[in-house]
């Protein structure tokens, strides 16, 4: 679980001087390893597999120790005999000025893509998403391949492109996005530098998020997620259990400072169970700002969001990581601060989980894993925690709406009992009479004890509420389970591999949805 860093590679096929520019690889690849490891990360490359400069990136990636991977603007085509064919898809491209196969690079590059294939030192593979129809299909490469960098590597004679997708064109579009670019000159193996200190692993905001997860590199992915998942659960805890104690606390101090304020007498009794109410309620008030202090100074609030957001985007990496890949989470297009969190995990879970299935048997092992399952699966667990939360909110709200309704009344009341006695004490003259007994006591429940109560009662209950979050998730997780059902109902008749695909990332959509919508409601209660 080191931060991975992904450096992104786009070069010219055709190269007069190939070992100048495999050397001029190592030296970049190699400085840019160093700079990543010494921020505590884990260098990656990022590549096509032409031949040329992507084959020499490759293999230098593959001689420090780098994991590789591999996105093909179009796919390995077989023919009718089982053989790759060199009339269509990725390996047509491995044809020399005569017409002729290129059997030596063809060769290196399919022995790269199958170790890609099976997962082999942490190496993945994909096909560029959307077309794989040439040229655009170049330029989708490139770009996709872009979009996800932390760096830029080329070899570039610094000619314009000879086609679209050429690496002229990819440094035209790293120089709109600001990207850290690094040219190789394929002449000379000068290495000129780009925005080097925008490159600044220590500084960057993804990695300290990832520090501050205190996450365990010996530990298994699955291991990782476990532990997440505790730490989760024991701030929310801690954190809900405060939340909810600190509105009593200071309820039961608001309760006792009107019971203070209805005393009446000049005898030293009534002045000490006043003096003892008012010590009463400032331990009170002293007990709830300590609980809310321990929490703040040690980050509760914001260790719970912290482990919890990163347990559900592993939670979501675990059921869906054979069908949505790693190095394009869904999060990427949400929040930039996960992507390294999401991109490192997802790529662990990979390298972890390298037996292939068919994509008809990940679509049912995700359906089943990811929305059916009674213990991990998101339809059982949000009509559960919907149905836990419903009548919670339903007496919170009935209280604060018999409160409040009250409240009307009896503050109405109070005003019309004290303004009555003022009126008459201005028009007579007469001091206001005080009833004894039981009359007092009625006085002073009716028109003063309640006009405070109902109010502070009708507070309590809506401050419970949103404290429990039981109004969200009454409705919108009743909503949710829908929305996924319809969606689960749809992935399970799909015929092909690219609608399932997407039909995942919609669901993927709709659970990122509801992550970022907790994650934004717990920024208000003061968390960060």
């Amino acid at each position: 679980m080191k931060p991975a860093w992904i450096i992104g590679f786009s070069g010219h096929r055709n190269l007069l001087h190939p070992d100048v520019v495999r050397q001029a690889l190592h030296t970049a690849l190699s400085a840019t390893k160093a700079t990543i490891e010494a921020a505590g990360g884990q260098a990656h490359l990022y590549v096509s597999a032409a031949y040329g400069a992507d084959l020499l990136s490759i293999e230098v990636a593959q001689s420090l120790g780098m994991s590789v991977h591999i996105l093909l603007p179009k796919p390995v085509i077989l023919d009718e005999q089982g053989q790759v064919s060199f009339i269509e898809g990725f390996a047509s491209d491995f044809i020399d000025a005569n017409g002729q196969p290129m059997l030596r690079e063809w060769q290196q590059a399919h022995d790269f893509i199958r170790k890609a294939e099976s997962g082999d030192d942490g190496w993945t593979y994909r096909l560029v998403s959307g077309t794989q129809v040439e040229p655009e299909c170049y330029y989708d490469a490139g770009i996709q391949i872009m979009e996800i960098a932390d760096l830029f590597l080329t070899v570039w004679d610094r000619q314009a492109a000879r086609g679209l997708g050429g690496t002229a064109e990819m440094v035209e579009q790293a120089d709109k996005l600001l990207l850290p670019l690094q040219c190789i000159d394929p002449e000379t193996g000068a290495i000129e530098t780009q925005r080097n200190e925008r490159f600044a692993p220590q500084k960057d905001e993804g990695q300290k998020l990832m520090q501050g997860l205190q996450l365990d590199p010996t530990l298994t992915s699955e291991q990782q997620f476990d532990a997440l998942d505790d730490r989760a659960n024991l701030h929310s805890q801690r954190f809900r259990n405060a939340v909810v104690k600190g509105i009593w606390l200071h309820a039961l101090a608001t309760i006792t400072a009107a019971v203070a304020a209805l005393l009446h007498g000049t005898s030293l009794a009534a002045a000490q169970m006043v003096a003892s109410l008012a010590l009463f309620e400032w331990v009170l008030v002293v007990i709830a700002w300590m609980k809310m202090k321990r929490m703040s100074r040690g980050q509760t609030h914001t260790n719970w969001m912290r482990s919890r957001f990163a347990v559900e985007l592993m939670r979501a990496m675990f059921g869906s990581h054979f069908l949505i890949d790693p190095l394009n989470p869904p999060i990427a297009r949400h929040k930039k601060e996960w992507v390294r969190f999401a991109i490192t995990a997802g790529l662990r879970i990979a390298s972890e989980r390298k037996v292939h299935k068919s994509w008809q048997a990940e679509r049912d092992a995700y359906v089943a894993a990811r929305l059916d399952d009674p213990r991990t699966g998101q339809i059982p667990h949000f009509l559960q925690k919907q149905a836990a939360a419903a009548p919670i909110f339903d007496r919170l709200s009935r209280v604060q709406k018999a409160a409040s309704s009250f409240a009307v009344i009896f503050v109405f009341g109070a005003f019309l009992y004290k303004g009555s006695h003022a009126l008459h004490g201005s028009i007579t003259g007469a001091e206001i009479h005080i009833p004894k007994g039981l009359a007092n006591f009625g006085v002073v429940f009716f028109f003063k004890f309640l006009p405070i109560a109902l109010p502070l009662i009708a507070g309590v209950a809506a401050a419970l509420r949103s404290a429990k979050d039981c109004g969200r998730r009454k409705y919108r997780y009743l909503e949710l389970a829908t929305r996924l059902r319809i969606s689960r109902e749809q992935l399970i008749h799909l015929k092909t591999e690219s609608s399932c695909r997407r039909c995942v990332g919609i669901i993927e959509e709709i659970l990122l949805d509801e992550l970022i919508e907790w994650h934004l409601s717990e920024k208000q209660n003061g968390a960060h």
